[in-house]
């Protein structure tokens, strides 16, 4: 790939990441290398519904966007098309894949459009690399961004701004049912990307009534709305759980900041304690290619399990959940 010559004295780009929340979050490291290495750099975002909720406020955008490809109109795209001219913008970066994000972008005249190679189909990019499915995601973008600028970049963790007004919510949500900050276990045990329910409620549920036990911590279970119905008869009845299911991201984002142990499928949840820091247990369907891009990058702080292990791991759990809660477990 060629890099990037940019001449202008400030100027613009226009980041693509309008995918789920662990793509939004892992495209993050990027706004820190971009302004860093182009001086006066203005930084639009492309995110999608919930991408918007978790990134307002944050001091590295300039402006959001939202565009969810598979719902929204001609009309809607013909809008941002429009809007994008009026920006002026000297690059795009695509760090979503998607012909229909480079069509948006080729439309608004963008005269430098970054991204990846797909096979098979005709693309409106002007610099491209390789797609690497075979990377971890956040190593794919590292070598994406070193070739666009031409020459080697270090990518930090994915680390969120938290919004104001979200961690008073979320500090009022636990006010108001008696929680102290990390003193409380969070569990997902669905997922829409995973289809967790489908496959992880058992051991969810023994998890969950081996720590709780262990622990003594109240627990949340979280996930969207639609789940609710499903999980919660699945899960143990004493003590009872506390329900927080189909709550703004933003709060549910903030209450696992807050958390002393996340455990959870391999889903945005899980993303979002990554970010925070929060020590978790994460459990993987038995895929390995979809392990290597999605792995926890803090493996210090991470307890991987595999679907084929669910049953067979107890001491590893309590051991986990023991030395970052700092108890004794029984």
């Amino acid at each position: 790939m060629q890099p990037l010559a940019i001449h202008s004295p400030a100027p613009a780009g226009l980041i693509f990441r309008n995918g789920k929340i662990g793509n939004t979050l892992m495209a993050l490291p990027a706004l820190d290398v971009l302004r860093e290495r182009i001086p006066g750099v203005r930084l639009d975002m492309v995110v999608d519904h919930l991408g918007l909720e978790l990134l307002e406020g944050d001091e590295r955008i300039r402006r959001l966007y939202v565009f969810e490809r598979e719902s929204d109109s001609l009309r809607r795209q013909w809008d941002l098309v429009r809007e994008f001219r009026r920006q002026r913008y000297d690059f795009s970066l695509h760090l979503r894949t998607g012909v229909r994000n480079e069509l948006l972008a080729f439309s608004a005249r963008i005269p430098n459009r970054v991204g990846t190679k797909l096979k098979g189909s005709f693309q409106f990019l002007t610099h491209t690399a390789a797609k690497r499915s075979d990377l971890h995601v956040h190593e794919a973008l590292r070598l994406l961004l070193s070739q666009a600028l031409g020459r080697d970049v270090r990518l930090g963790p994915p680390r969120l701004r938290e919004q104001a007004s979200a961690g008073e919510a979320a500090r009022a949500w636990l006010n108001a049912r008696g929680l102290a900050e990390g003193r409380y276990l969070i569990f997902h045990p669905s997922g829409e990307t995973t289809h967790g329910a489908e496959w992880a409620l058992r051991w969810q549920s023994e998890a969950m009534r081996r720590l709780v036990e262990a622990t003594r911590l109240p627990v949340l279970v979280l996930g969207a709305a639609g789940e609710k119905d499903a999980v919660l008869p699945a899960l143990p009845q004493e003590p009872a759980c506390i329900p927080l299911f189909g709550e703004r991201l933003s709060l549910v984002s903030s209450v696992i900041k807050r958390a002393g142990l996340f455990v959870g499928n391999d889903s945005g949840p899980a993303h979002l304690a990554e970010v925070w820091e929060r020590p978790k247990i994460v459990m993987y369907r038995d895929d390995p290619d979809n392990f290597a891009k999605w792995a926890p990058l803090d493996r210090e702080n991470s307890l991987v399990l595999f679907a084929s292990q669910a049953g067979r791991n107890w001491n590893d759990v309590e051991a986990f959940a023991a030395a970052r809660l700092g108890r004794s477990l029984p």
